[in-house]
């Protein structure tokens, strides 16, 4: 049950390292250095992700575990609506906030300052699906099946890096390229969870008017 939650983190944080080593090797060393300046931040939002699906996870599991449905449902519901709100917040702050960021709180040399900011602000229109994944994903883990969203973030990740190769080598598109291909590789895995958790588990099968605060 534990081996597939650290996979599964270590497997997100695989997005940002494989954008660096790509760019690194068919780009330029200020690529390299532009998308992996980023990392910090990239981890601090997906730390906050963890942290509140977690916790809402630990709701699902007590309520599961008591096989008090209504409440099962309840807490889902609430989860999902709180992290896919901070995932759209998150998002829309942090393409405002990259270029003040970089250039006075972190002071990014002025020679990768616009391909930092230009990957970091692409990157952050992924950040809501990257939220919905954590939140789907962690009420799984509640119900007991830790393996599935596994799956599906280590088919992201492949796809990720396949991505990232054909949009750096075949088209060109250097720091653009590898922050897109992130953002369409977790898209998949937010997509890919949430189907496969509301057809294997019918208690999750919720209505518009059924999601409750």
């Amino acid at each position: 049950f534990t081996l597939p939650i650290l996979f599964g983190s270590l497997l997100q944080q695989l997005y940002n390292t494989a954008d660096t080593i790509i760019v690194g090797h068919f780009v330029s060393e200020d690529a390299l250095s532009a998308v992996g300046t980023t990392s910090s931040f990239i981890f601090f939002v997906m730390a906050i992700a963890m942290g509140f699906s977690a916790g809402n996870g630990v709701l699902v599991a007590q309520y599961y575990g008591a096989k008090n449905e209504a409440e099962v449902r309840k807490s889902s519901s609430t989860g999902i609506i709180m992290l896919l709100f901070m995932g759209l917040i998150i998002s829309v702050i942090s393409f405002f906030i990259a270029r003040p960021a970089y250039t006075y709180f972190v002071a990014v040399p002025n020679s990768i300052l616009e391909l930092t900011i230009r990957y970091f602000q692409i990157y952050s229109f992924g950040i809501i699906f990257q939220y919905g994944y954590n939140i789907f994903s962690y009420i799984l883990r509640a119900i007991g099946d830790s393996a599935a969203t596994l799956y599906f973030l280590l088919i992201a990740s492949v796809l990720n890096i396949f991505l990232d190769l054909f949009f750096v080598i075949v088209l060109k598109m250097g720091v653009d390229g590898v922050a897109i291909a992130t953002d369409i590789s977790q898209a998949i895995s937010f997509v890919c969870a949430y189907l496969y958790m509301v057809k294997k588990y019918p208690i999750f099968r919720f209505k518009f008017n059924e999601f409750v605060c």
